[in-house]
């Protein structure tokens, strides 16, 4: 059986949707930061988890900024 690993990246090649469509992978956060920093992600991490649990976020691709979490959901 295969593991079910949510990944979460500053990595924005994840957000990609065609490349890592919803639904067919445990989840994505991608964390987006106009200029990364340990410190800036951690806060948008925390940030993100507040707005939307990660179970709220299995098997979507997420992306969190300073200001907002987009959700693209596996397609019925």
């Amino acid at each position: 059986m295969a593991e079910q690993i949510f990944l979460v990246t500053a990595d924005r090649g994840f957000a990609d949707v065609r490349e890592h469509p919803p639904g067919t992978h445990a989840g994505v956060l991608v964390l987006h930061a106009a200029r990364p920093s340990v410190v800036l992600l951690a806060a948008i991490l925390d940030s993100a988890l507040e707005r939307m649990p990660l179970e709220q976020m299995r098997g979507c691709v997420a992306v969190a900024d300073e200001s907002s979490v987009r959700v693209r959901r596996p397609l019925a």
